[in-house]
């Protein structure tokens, strides 16, 4: 079997809260939280979800800039990081949430070379839009802005998911293994997904080295077994 590859959301996960719902409180009119109720009950896709509520927001760059630079990683994410490259484990983030956003974060973090696959977020015209460059095809049961499955499809190494929430679900379902809190703990518990919970990336950095020292161990009992026939 091959190695590890991580997918670690943002929202909620990496940053405390979830950034896009704090923007959307302090810039949009009052229609988002309906738009949030339509998509937590099933009745619209994430997709759809996202694109009309960030066309209710009203703001300039600059004001939107200013509420991001609020937002900080997880004390324990820096080094989360540094432990999974010196794995050799490949770390990519994968959110619905918006680059702006993430990118923001990251270089203030000093972590401006992470892989992030995100929603596009652009001021054009004076209104903002968005764009789903990962969304993945028709086929997607979730309508997710982020196809997390198909992103997880790419790379035949092992799926660790990190995360937290309902956008989570679809790729946890097919994960080897999930890093949960918050809602996804809910989730993976009531499903029986292989997971641990955590409660910040301090944490997280022991279940890793648990986790692959696990594997270790199974692979070299697999090959013992193997070459005894």
């Amino acid at each position: 079997m091959p190695g590890w590859k991580i997918l670690c959301d943002f929202d909620g996960t990496i940053v405390a809260s979830d950034v896009t719902d704090y923007l959307l409180e302090r810039f949009a009119s009052e229609g988002w939280r309906k738009l949030e109720r339509d998509w937590e009950q099933g009745l619209i896709g994430a997709r759809e979800c996202m694109q009309s509520q960030v066309a209710l927001i009203e703001a300039t760059p600059a004001a939107l800039d200013e509420a991001i630079a609020a937002m900080v990683v997880d004390p324990g994410f820096p080094g989360f990081v540094v432990l999974a490259r010196s794995l050799d484990i490949p770390l990519t983030i994968v959110s619905d949430g918006l680059d702006r956003v993430i990118q923001d974060v990251l270089r203030r973090a000093n972590l401006p070379d992470i892989e992030t696959m995100s929603s596009r977020l652009e001021f054009h015209a004076g209104r903002w839009r968005l764009d789903f460059p990962y969304a993945g095809n028709d086929g997607c049961l979730s309508a997710a802005c982020t196809c997390k499955c198909a992103i997880a499809r790419r790379d035949p190494r092992r799926t660790l998911v990190v995360g937290d929430g309902r956008s989570d679900f679809c790729v946890a379902d097919m994960a080897d293994f999930v890093f949960a809190k918050h809602n996804l703990l809910s989730y993976c518990e009531a499903t029986q997904i292989p997971h641990a919970p955590f409660a910040d990336f301090t944490e997280a950095q022991t279940l890793l080295e648990e986790l692959v020292a696990r594997t270790a161990v199974v692979e070299t009992a697999g090959q013992v077994a193997n070459a005894n026939g």
